[in-house]
């Protein structure tokens, strides 16, 4: 799948969210709209963030 212009080259591809996001990573890109990627809305990446909106750390002493 596309890289979205992340690619280091021409002929690289993105086959999952996790090789978009790394691809950005490298460019020093930032996903802003993880949802506007096909890889990522196939995958529910959006959503999995959503679901742990709230998690956390309790440290209790």
């Amino acid at each position: 799948g596309s890289c979205f212009g992340a690619q280091a080259k021409e002929e690289d591809c993105c086959n999952s969210c996790e090789e978009v996001r790394e691809a950005y990573r490298a460019k020093g890109w930032a996903l802003s709209d993880p949802d506007s990627i096909d890889q990522c809305k196939r995958e529910g990446f959006l959503q999995s963030i959503k679901d742990e909106a709230g998690e956390g750390c309790n440290i209790y002493g």
